[in-house]
């Protein structure tokens, strides 16, 4: 850890990991739900944008079965993207700026539960966001996903890899103000990188192989494959073991590295 604080001796009972974890959701939640601002981007904005698909899907002679999954892992992406990673790094700012985090952690509740309950509620807001799109998607193109489970599985393992990036990034965050600097390269990096915004054929030579064993590329293909339904299993099994693995780095490195006292 980046400082010194000295936390109990006393392990933690589950009872107070599952109270520590309640208390932070529900205080989460709360802050949430009065900011206006976010209860426009959970219901408005996926409205909006499956909307401002539809001219998409009527420009391009692209077929259906092709366009349709690039459409749906593009939104969801965005949705992990901005509503996971962006928004969470500053909720972690916030809250160490204030010294909300130190204050709980003088508690029995472990690191993991501190930073866990931070973000149930924007992992929550963000869940639900992906959900009201693709079934507007599914409404506006009258298709639906062909491995729905394949399409899951790639979201929900997107979820804590950009929790973790949030924290990583919180570390070098001064500020709530910066918070909006301070994100751009690694939101940049992950939507330029992965498939999402400029499809692999289109990179010069080298740099798509290369873009296929990043962290966020094969959420993006999980989604795409699990809306399209075409499955090569050996790969799709493959992409989900180095999700896991990428998971798992970057939540050890989350841990090490966040910081739990405002910068100097």
């Amino acid at each position: 850890m980046t400082d010194s604080t000295t936390r109990p001796t006393t392990l933690p009972t589950t009872d107070v990991t599952r109270r520590a974890l309640a208390a932070l959701t529900r205080a989460e939640l709360t802050l949430l739900v009065r900011n206006k601002t976010n209860v426009f981007t959970v219901f408005l904005a996926p409205a909006l944008l499956t909307l401002g698909m539809k001219p998409v899907f009527d420009t391009y002679k692209m077929p259906m079965s092709t366009l349709v999954p690039m459409m749906a892992a593009t939104a969801l992406g965005f949705t992990l993207v901005m509503g996971v990673y962006s928004t969470l790094t500053a909720t972690y700012v916030v809250r160490r700026e204030g010294y909300v985090l130190k204050r709980y952690r003088t508690g029995q509740a472990s690191d993991t539960v501190l930073l866990g309950g931070t973000a149930v509620p924007v992992v929550v807001t963000s869940a639900l966001q992906a959900l009201l799109l693709v079934v507007g998607i599914a409404a506006v193109t009258g298709t639906l996903p062909g491995r729905p489970v394949l399409l899951l599985v790639g979201f929900l393992l997107g979820i804590p890899l950009t929790a973790a990036f949030a924290a990583i990034t919180s570390a070098w965050t001064r500020t709530a103000e910066s918070a909006g600097v301070s994100v751009f390269p690694g939101m940049m990096g992950l939507m330029l990188t992965s498939g999402m915004l400029i499809p692999f054929s289109a990179m010069p030579d080298g740099a798509d192989a290369i873009a296929q064993v990043l962290p966020f590329t094969p959420v993006v293909e999980l989604v795409k494959h699990g809306w399209s339904g075409e499955v090569v299993w050996s790969e799709d099994l493959l992409r989900i073991a180095g999700l896991v693995a990428w998971n798992a780095l970057a939540l050890v490195t989350a841990r090490r590295v966040f910081r739990w006292e405002p910068r100097t």
